[in-house]
């Protein structure tokens, strides 16, 4: 399920790919950015690792959360 990951990355190719740096231009399919900055870097580390697969992205996000849950 797809909730809003496409359009993570298309924020991400914008300021990665493009360079662009003005978050009045940086936008998607579900509307413009609204995160910090440190949001645009995870998920770009997120893009260069897997790409823009959203089963993968899920398996690492289940896993951090695992990790998280067990050291808690």
């Amino acid at each position: 399920l797809d909730v809003d990951f496409t359009t993570y990355m298309q924020h991400v190719r914008l300021f990665r790919d493009k360079g662009v740096t003005d978050y009045s231009l940086i936008t998607g399919t579900r509307g413009p950015v609204q995160y910090p900055a440190g949001y645009l870097y995870c998920f770009s580390l997120v893009r260069w690792i897997l790409g823009d697969s959203v089963i993968g992205a899920q398996v690492l996000f289940l896993s951090i959360y695992m990790v998280q849950v067990y050291l808690v």
